[in-house]
């Protein structure tokens, strides 16, 4: 029961949080506005809490399911799913097709779920495609250069990792983490390779456990090392990509569960974190 407390805290800690970076994601689809203002758009159809807004090739934006068309303001249904999906990942496939995997089965008593399914924008439907190798929530997915789907980790301190081969509808073990990056961010790198960065953990006596450590993974090899630290504990971040290929990642919550409004950089050249400017706010994502 302490377990599914907790989760209920999280939940209540981040829904709006999340809520509010859903809604903004949807925004910032949008073409940009040349006067630089927020214009509100019409409302879901459904409420949504601790999901993932994913803009579609066609300029449509998917949020569980429903979609939403920037062209014409409006929302519609997509059809139904075969599973429940809350804390789950969510990964634009190369060509086109969305996939959904993992879900927090404690809101039911139950242990998390290792389904996953696709949707497909050109049909509206969605498709189950095989189980992970374990069940999995706040974690991490990244699409690869050559197609596949890494995912790795939990939000319970599980270290795995497992490749998607949309192909073959495969899940395969891979090698797994070092440490620790529930709820932490992942990037693919411009060599192919790609950055996992802080993140949490839960222990049954200390808590949650925040994590400041960096490691990236190689598709060649299937390993994982350390790549230096960052200034301090970090995650609830973001992870942005810049022109130049290195990893801006900024704000989130410490060890203390206090907000963050430090920024630091990732240098894939030399393996280095180097601090930025801070953000005029303190936020999470």
């Amino acid at each position: 029961m302490l377990k599914h407390s907790v989760v209920k805290k999280r939940s209540a800690r981040i829904a709006m949080a999340v809520l509010i970076v859903t809604l903004l994601a949807i925004v910032v689809a949008l073409p940009a506005l040349a006067n630089g203002i927020w214009t509100k758009v019409s409302d879901a159809n459904l409420g949504h809490t601790e999901q993932h807004a994913v803009k579609l090739n066609d300029g449509r934006v998917l949020i569980e399911t429903e979609i939403y068309d920037p062209a014409t303001d409006t929302w519609a249904p997509t059809g139904p799913r075969s599973f429940y999906y809350l804390r789950n990942s969510t990964t634009l496939l190369a060509d086109g097709r969305v996939l959904v995997a993992g879900s927090d089965g404690s809101i039911f008593y139950s242990p998390d779920s290792s389904a996953a399914e696709i949707y497909d924008p050109a049909t509206n439907t969605w498709t189950p495609t095989g189980f992970m190798t374990m069940g999995r929530s706040g974690h991490l997915a990244v699409l690869l250069n050559d197609g596949r789907v890494l995912v790795a980790g939990n939000q319970w301190g599980d270290t795995s990792a497992e490749i998607y081969d949309p192909a073959a509808e495969t899940w395969t073990p891979t090698g797994g983490m070092n440490d620790h990056h529930g709820h932490g961010t992942i990037s693919l790198l411009p060599d192919g390779r790609v950055l996992v960065v802080g993140g949490d953990t839960f222990d049954f006596v200390q808590g949650e456990i925040t994590s400041d450590t960096a490691e990236i993974y190689d598709p060649a090899t299937g390993a994982w090392q350390y790549t230096g630290s960052l200034s301090g504990p970090r995650r609830y971040h973001t992870a942005t990509t810049l022109a130049d290929g290195r990893i801006l990642v900024a704000a989130g919550r410490d060890q203390n569960n206090a907000w963050l409004g430090s920024v630091e950089i990732y240098d894939p050249a030399t393996g280095t974190w180097s601090l930025t400017g801070p953000m005029n706010d303190s936020r999470y994502a």
